[in-house]
C-alpha cells in the first residue's frame, strides 16, 4: 500500500533515504528497460520489413513480376507491421496511464 504524504513525511530520515535510493534504482532499470524495449522493437520492425519483403518478392515471382503486384504486396507487409507495432505501443502506454493489459494466458496482478 502506497504511503501519504503524511506518512511520509512522519518516516525517519533514514528511512526517506532509503525509499529515495529504490526509487532511483527503479526508475533506471525503469529506464534500461525501455531502451532495451525500443531496441527489440527496432530489430523486430527491420527483420518483418526485410521477411515481408522477401515473402512478397517470392510468392509475386511466382504467380506474376509485375511492379504493381510487388508494391501491392510490400504495401501489405508494411500495413502488418504497422499494426504490430500500433498495439505494442498501445499496450504501452495503457500500462503508463495505470490500465493493467492482460495478455491471453498472463496471471493477474498481485
Amino acid at each position: 500500500k502506497p504511503l501519504s504524504d503524511e506518512e511520509m513525511l512522519a518516516l525517519p530520515q533514514k528511512m526517506k533515504d532509503i525509499i529515495a535510493e529504490k526509487r532511483e534504482k527503479l526508475e533506471m532499470e525503469f529506464r534500461n528497460t525501455m531502451r532495451q524495449l525500443i531496441d527489440m522493437e527496432r530489430q523486430i520492425h527491420e527483420a518483418l520489413k526485410k521477411l515481408n519483403k522477401e515473402v512478397a518478392l517470392y510468392a509475386i515471382g511466382k504467380v506474376r513480376k509485375s511492379l504493381k503486384t510487388i508494391n501491392t504486396a510490400y504495401a501489405l507487409g508494411q500495413t502488418a507491421i504497422v499494426g504490430l507495432l500500433i498495439s505494442s505501443f498501445y499496450s504501452y502506454y495503457l500500462g503508463l496511464l495505470g490500465f493493467t493489459v492482460k495478455l491471453p494466458g498472463q496471471r493477474a496482478a498481485p
